[in-house]
């Protein structure tokens, strides 16, 4: 079955409407909790996408209640699932390193045979999804990419592409994600809508680790929440949820140690000392050379906000033959 959603044209499961009653107007996942897992539990720079992991899970009887009962009324589903990270917690600049984003062409030749690389390039995934639902035996699997900024479904600046096979049935889901950041704290929410009327009982999403994960973790020690609130299709609005049909379900994790396993960091501003290193290659006077410019902040200091460079008198810049910036 083949549904428009936000131009991706995903393919989603075919849903048991002869076996199931209308889901209940009152959306209550009491069955589903949220287990987020952290790959460190000190304060440094390259911690995967904080949670590494998350899991959303389902109990096996209640995600088989349904299918085994004939009068059993099956469980509504989301439509809209929007997660909110703590405050402080950023994006990795070092992640900015040999990323690329995907474009809506790239995404569109996603297949469900396409080998790696095909649509979104490689250079465009942070991390993996998987997921299982009591329809079918086989699990769906694919990964998490970046779109283009500004050049995708919500035209914004940060956006991203799950994308799932399941292969055998020739079965591939594509979902866009919005990611936005609080004017006033900076804190980012990423919210999926739209998402296919299907049950599940597993979904795990593991973001890639190192230094060039996408996030880092809070600047002091604690323990912090990462909240999820889910809106459901049974809705009398699905579209605009009264708060009533919304729900939150909420994990945590704690910030125990400082950089490299060190002291806590206090609870004011992280200290700033950033390094400079520069001079050109040939040092003969009058000649021309390369020139090198290495800026450094060590794990667990400020991020930079700008900077300007002036240099020593007679070192002079060759603009000719340079042509203008086309993107500009």
């Amino acid at each position: 079955m083949h549904r428009n959603r936000q131009h991706l044209n995903p393919i989603a499961f075919p849903t048991h409407s002869a076996r199931t009653k209308p889901p209940a107007p009152n959306y209550d996942p009491s069955w589903a909790f949220l287990a987020c897992a952290t790959a460190t539990t000190q304060r440094e720079k390259g911690v995967p996408l904080m949670p590494s992991t998350c899991f959303l899970l389902r109990p096996p009887r209640h995600a088989q209640l349904w299918l085994a009962e004939q009068d059993a009324i099956a469980e509504g589903q989301a439509k809209k699932v929007e997660v909110t990270l703590p405050k402080r917690m950023t994006i990795n600049p070092s992640e900015g390193e040999g990323l690329v984003g995907c474009s809506p062409a790239d995404l569109a030749c996603e297949a469900v045979s396409s080998a790696p690389g095909t649509g979104c390039p490689e250079a465009s995934k942070i991390g993996e999804v998987q997921f299982s639902t009591p329809l079918l035996s086989e699990e769906a699997r694919g990964s998490l990419y970046v779109a283009t900024p500004h050049d995708n479904p919500f035209d914004s600046l940060i956006a991203l592409y799950l994308v799932a096979r399941i292969p055998e049935r020739g079965i591939l889901v594509k979902q866009a994600g919005k990611v936005q950041a609080d004017p006033l704290t900076g804190q980012l929410t990423t919210t999926f809508d739209n998402l296919p009327q299907i049950p599940f009982n597993r979904f795990r999403l593991h973001f890639r680790k190192g230094g060039r994960a996408p996030l880092v973790t809070p600047p002091v020690c604690g323990t912090y929440d990462i909240v999820a609130r889910f809106s459901p299709w049974s809705a009398t609005n699905p579209d605009n949820p009264v708060p009533s049909e919304v729900v939150t379900r909420t994990s945590t994790f704690e910030v125990e140690r400082g950089v490299n396993g060190g002291i806590c960091p206090s609870a004011g501003l992280p200290p700033f000392h950033p390094g400079l290193s520069a001079g050109t290659i040939n040092n003969v006077a009058g000649q021309y050379a390369p020139f090198n410019l290495r800026l450094t902040r060590e794990d667990g200091e400020q991020e930079f906000t700008h900077f300007s460079v002036k240099l020593p008198p007679g070192v002079l810049g060759k603009l000719a033959g340079i042509p203008f910036c086309s993107d500009v």
